[in-house]
């Protein structure tokens, strides 16, 4: 066994040519199948079977190429920059609040500095910096 990441309490290890880092972390993340093995988070055996759980264990995942699994190209920087975390924003009787929604989309594009006529440009236009934003 190899030491994967040696940093606190963040630390991980694979057999010498398991695998390229990528497996590794989708699998950390749970988008590829874990073949043998255990997560350990706070001393305690985890299984992250699909990324909602992963997500839930407080893990993130940054794609390495952004545009060919990081964004929804033909989709808008609202659906974009909100995807991720969309049921927190559920109303009260289960519908998509949309001004909550475009309120928190100006402020990454605000906060971000996206270079944008407005939120519901589709992402895949932008230059790519201001998608990688």
């Amino acid at each position: 066994m190899s030491p994967l990441i040696a940093q606190g309490r963040n630390s991980g290890h694979c057999r010498s040519g398991w695998a390229k880092r990528t497996d590794i972390v989708e699998t950390l993340f749970g988008i590829r199948e874990k073949s043998s093995g255990t997560i350990t988070l706070h001393g305690k055996k985890i299984n992250n079977h699909t990324a909602n759980e992963a997500i839930n264990h407080g893990f993130a995942l940054v794609t390495e190429e952004r545009r060919s699994t990081g964004i929804y190209a033909y989709l808008d920087i609202g659906f974009n920059s909100l995807i991720s975390n969309i049921r927190n924003y559920k109303n009260k009787v289960g519908l998509l609040d949309n001004s909550r929604m475009k309120s928190d989309t100006q402020w990454v594009i605000d906060s971000m500095r996206v270079k944008t006529p407005g939120h519901r440009t589709q992402i895949g236009s932008l230059s790519g910096g201001n998608q990688q934003r």
